[in-house]
């Protein structure tokens, strides 16, 4: 009986002595977890939920496709823009990328952040706060002056001027934005070191020669060059599924002895049919044959979609 006893003791103290160990243990880990932040993750009741911004959808109407020039050089093609009775309207983003602007454009909450031609010409646009900032300085954002889109952030082209410091020049017979910068652009400057950098490989290798221009004669008819440009945006916010495509189709040739342009671009909505949005139709050629006086030797005679000249009694261009 007393040995009975002995080994029910023993066993108790064993029993205790394990227990023990394995609550030091889990102590010991607790503590390491809570000293290393290693922990389950935690929901941050006061976290700061970032505003989105409220996209705008243009009517197909303003819808157009266009190239994209500086100094009357393209640079690109297929560029995205609207017009409206108020001017044209023109994605950020897009043309940053283009001329080598470092600005970034968060479209979901209508920011964009960044710097052009020099580092010193910071520029900052929150259309949530409605503001912009310009070297520093703070000012509100005019009315209208931007919209934020679900794939960009859309300047009015007045107001881009203003900001970047260059003349924005549209042709809507020939369909493209012409940039022409007051100073060269990062771009610009880029082609220029390079064209340099060739010269210098090449010096004395290169023998130059006047070119040769040869005339060829206008046609009644000739096939024409087609150049077909298709591009589709797909993107999803908290509501809808955007999902626009848009398709542009340019042809030039000969048509009666003239040289002849043809411009269509049609787009389509999510869930609708193909519109067509825009047929530009240009005919033109240069006088010399014609004149009869040498003040007409370089005139050119241009017919259809044509735009309109600049005249002090307008304010603005309209398809001529």
């Amino acid at each position: 009986m007393q040995m009975k006893m002995i080994r029910t003791k023993l066993s108790a103290q064993h029993s205790l002595t394990f227990h023990n160990k394995r609550t030091l243990f889990l102590s010991v880990l607790f503590s390491v977890i809570l000293f290393f932040g290693i922990s389950y993750p935690s929901v941050d009741l006061h976290a700061k939920v970032e505003k989105t911004a409220d996209f705008i959808e243009r009517s197909e109407d303003e819808f157009l496709i266009l190239a994209l020039k500086v100094d009357g050089i393209t640079i690109a093609d297929g560029m995205i823009a609207y017009l409206d009775d108020k001017g044209l309207v023109i994605p950020l983003a897009y043309i940053a990328d283009k001329i080598d602007f470092v600005i970034n454009v968060e479209q979901d909450i209508g920011h964009a952040k960044g710097w052009f031609v020099k580092e010193e010409n910071t520029i900052t646009i929150d259309a949530i706060k409605g503001y912009y900032s310009l070297r520093g300085e703070k000012k509100p954002l005019p009315k209208e002056s931007i919209e934020v889109h679900y794939d960009d952030i859309f300047l009015r082209a007045d107001f881009a001027e203003k900001i970047f410091d260059f003349e924005l020049e549209l042709n809507l017979a020939l369909l493209y934005l012409n940039i022409k910068p007051k100073e060269k652009l990062p771009f610009q400057s880029k082609k220029e070191r390079a064209k340099r950098a060739g010269k210098l490989l090449s010096v004395g290798k290169i023998i130059s020669k006047e070119k040769e221009i040869i005339k060829i004669p206008y046609q009644y008819f000739s096939f024409p060059s087609l150049t077909a440009q298709f591009s589709q945006n797909i993107s999803k916010n908290t509501k809808t599924i955007n999902d626009n495509t848009s398709l542009s189709l340019q042809g030039a040739g000969d048509l009666l002895k003239t040289e002849t342009n043809i411009n269509i671009s049609a787009s389509r909505k999510k869930n609708k049919s193909a519109k067509v949005k825009r047929i530009n139709i240009t005919m033109k050629r240069p006088l010399e044959d014609w004149a009869l006086t040498p003040a007409l030797e370089k005139a050119e005679l241009e017919i259809g979609d044509i735009r309109t000249p600049a005249i002090s009694l307008l304010t603005g261009q309209i398809k001529g």
